[in-house]
């Protein structure tokens, strides 16, 4: 089952990080986007083989961001390959299924996204220092 995140938690989260961020919702079973105000990848975001469309992957290629965080608690190609094609300086997940993530840092089980991007966060403080 899919970890829900309150929309407070979410921006709890992104006003935490100190810098500006955007959020990729990912939700592959819902037909509408679940926030108005956040990037949300529903079906309608995936093609015929279930990754990602070329109007997804077009609007990302657009885009520089200096971090990218994937912290869905699920492995799925669809979220691999979506993070393949977000141009970013550095990436970090729980898991690298084809070379997509510069660094992986074991997500345990049971641990909430939320607090998965706090020890995420830490590790990369303490590279940064």
């Amino acid at each position: 089952e899919q970890e829900k995140l309150s929309k407070k938690e979410i921006d709890d989260l992104r006003k935490s990080f100190g810098k500006h961020t955007e959020v990729f919702y990912v939700e592959p079973l819902s037909k509408l986007p679940t926030y108005s105000d956040m990037n949300c990848l529903t079906k309608k975001s995936r093609n015929i083989l279930g990754l990602p469309g070329k109007e997804t992957i077009g609007s990302l290629k657009q885009k520089k961001f200096d971090l990218l965080m994937v912290m869905n608690p699920r492995a799925e190609l669809y979220l691999a390959f979506l993070s393949a094609c977000i141009p970013s300086v550095f990436s970090c997940g729980d898991r690298d299924v084809c070379g997509e993530i510069d660094m992986v840092v074991e997500r345990k089980a049971g641990i909430t996204s939320l607090k998965y991007a706090e020890d995420l966060l830490h590790y990369l403080k303490m590279i940064r220092n």
